[in-house]
């Protein structure tokens, strides 16, 4: 089952292709291109499957980093930051990615690894449904200020 919006969208154009090519084997003339505009399906992934290339995702990527319950377990820290209010920047998506490597680790003898400094770029492309803020000049600077700053400014 589905966990996602994207992973709910390419299930129903996958079971599209397939109902698209069973019912291509029923007819008699096979104009490809017609045929998948009339499933509304890429007419280059139902050329592929009848080739027996499977989808891309079957196959699992490449260089993955997180496993699919991991990016799961993200997604649902991200959902709940997100009820609490609060919006995580790339660098705490980050960190929470290499929390859930750390925690998935088990061999002792190596350290666990970690997500690269653009997977929240990555992370975000695959899943455009989570908002992740990128930190403002003017955030960083309200750090910045202090009591004694204040009181200045006020007697001006």
């Amino acid at each position: 089952m589905p966990t996602t919006k994207r992973a709910r969208e390419i299930d129903d154009e996958e079971n599209r292709i397939n109902n698209a090519i069973t019912a291509l084997s029923k007819r008699k003339k096979t104009n490809l291109s017609e045929h998948a505009r009339e499933w509304k399906v890429d007419y280059y992934k139902v050329r592929r499957r009848l080739q027996g290339v499977p989808p891309a995702l079957s196959k699992g990527g490449h260089y993955t980093t997180l496993d699919p319950t991991q990016e799961e377990a993200v997604g649902r820290t991200l959902e709940r930051l997100d009820d609490l209010g609060f919006s995580a920047t790339p660098s705490m998506l980050q960190d929470i990615a290499n929390d859930v490597l750390k925690e998935g680790h088990n061999d002792p003898s190596i350290s666990p690894r970690t997500v690269s400094d653009d997977w929240p770029r990555r992370f975000l492309k695959r899943y455009p449904h989570y908002f992740v803020r990128s930190s403002k000049v003017l955030a960083k600077d309200r750090g910045t200020v202090t009591t004694r700053g204040l009181n200045n400014s006020s007697n001006l």
